[in-house]
């Protein structure tokens, strides 16, 4: 449910050429901050954390808010997101259309949402409204109440965007790394 835009994370196991491709892609990011290739105490591999934890581990990233609209791709994702259009396949549109209100779900997504890792260690940002903001439709049709938002590619100021989502499709969980509770 989570995954309604065609740049989310993808859910499977990349190969060892692809995550190293993806290494050089992003050089910015920290490398390996939690022992990915080793498992945590628990015997798990990390995977999502609290904010507080991705902060102490270099994964928050520092953006203004005019950031959120500051390249085509990002303009038309806001689009994408605040207008509600009725082509085939999902799609999550923000209740507030305006540019004020999506530059403050990205901010405050990326300033305080949990974060998950990709299988390339590449974060993404969760962040619960505890409102309904959104709504998801497929082709065309209303399906669900969006109360939270999705931040992808914040390691690309270039393409970093957001889109509402259900909390539905999420768990909580345990941070991987103090086990704090949190939406992932």
């Amino acid at each position: 449910m989570g995954n309604n835009c065609a740049c989310a994370p993808p859910n499977y196991r990349a190969s060892s050429i692809i995550i190293a491709a993806a290494a050089l892609e992003a050089p910015q990011l920290k490398r390996d901050p939690l022992g990915c290739s080793q498992t945590m105490a628990n015997g798990n591999l990390p995977g999502h954390l609290c904010w507080t934890c991705a902060s102490a581990q270099g994964y928050l990233v520092n953006m203004a808010p005019e950031a959120a609209l500051s390249s085509s791709y990002q303009l038309e994702k806001f689009v994408k997101h605040t207008t509600p259009t009725w082509a085939v396949g999902v799609n999550s549109v923000f209740a507030d259309p305006s540019v004020e209100a999506y530059g403050r779900y990205v901010i405050t997504s990326v300033a305080s949402g949990s974060v998950a890792l990709d299988y390339h260690g590449r974060p993404t940002f969760i962040w619960y409204a505890g409102e309904t903001i959104g709504a998801t439709y497929e082709n065309g049709v209303y399906k669900m109440p969006n109360d939270a938002i999705k931040v992808v590619l914040p390691y690309d100021q270039q393409k970093v965007h957001g889109y509402s989502v259900s909390s539905v499709g999420y768990n909580v969980l345990p941070c991987a790394s103090c086990g704090a509770p949190i939406l992932g």
